[in-house]
């Protein structure tokens, strides 16, 4: 819904095209580690007790494996959230705390009069959004910052950029297509959607 209105407000009140950047983790919940989240329970000011069972849960966890109708394992789980588990989620939101706050400091995204929405996550779902196709190439760098930090691989191939603008607005999207230099990993990301809204 945030998404929506922050279009709606771009095309709409500011008169600008807002640009999307869709970015897809690889193997999200895979990779964490309770190490990181124990650090970040921490300064979301949960307790020493509340963290020192979640970090004895994730530390001891063994998943088994099934293959042709046999269980094989236990095999030990030294990384990662139980995905599908009720606090998954939850887990993962406080893990990525720092990706969308550091965005979000940055004032780069869309100027919606009393805050700025430069990024939007849901779990392991993130958008970028802002007017500039310069400033949202300054948000990926940011973002590539915090992979390299918190073990998170981006999927640049999964990776989506779209343009949402009105007829009026669509030189200003056609100037962004030729200088856009928004890149994952080291891969340029092209505008690959482009909607009108009348």
């Amino acid at each position: 819904m945030l998404v929506t209105e922050v279009v709606q407000f771009s095309l709409h009140v500011l008169d600008q095209p807002v640009y999307i950047l869709s970015l897809d983790a690889q193997s999200a919940f895979d990779r964490c580690l309770r190490q990181i989240l124990t650090c970040e329970l921490y300064k979301a000011g949960v307790d020493g007790a509340g963290i020192k069972l979640i970090d004895n849960r994730l530390r001891n966890r063994a998943t088994v494996y099934e293959w042709n109708d046999f269980l094989v394992g236990p095999g030990k789980d030294d990384t990662g959230f139980e995905q599908g588990a009720v606090n998954s989620s939850d887990y993962y939101k406080i893990y990525n705390n720092e990706q969308l706050k550091t965005a979000q400091r940055s004032n780069l995204g869309v100027n919606m009069k009393d805050i700025v929405i430069s990024a939007i996550g849901q779990a392991d779902d993130v958008v970028q959004v802002s007017n500039s196709i310069d400033n949202l190439n300054h948000l990926a760098w940011l973002t590539e910052r915090y992979c390299q930090k918190y073990r998170v691989k981006l999927v640049a191939a999964k990776t989506k950029l779209i343009a949402y603008y009105t007829p009026k607005q669509s030189e200003l999207v056609e100037h962004a297509k030729l200088i856009n230099c928004v890149s994952i990993c080291e891969e340029k990301v092209e505008l690959t959607g482009s909607c009108w809204y009348h």
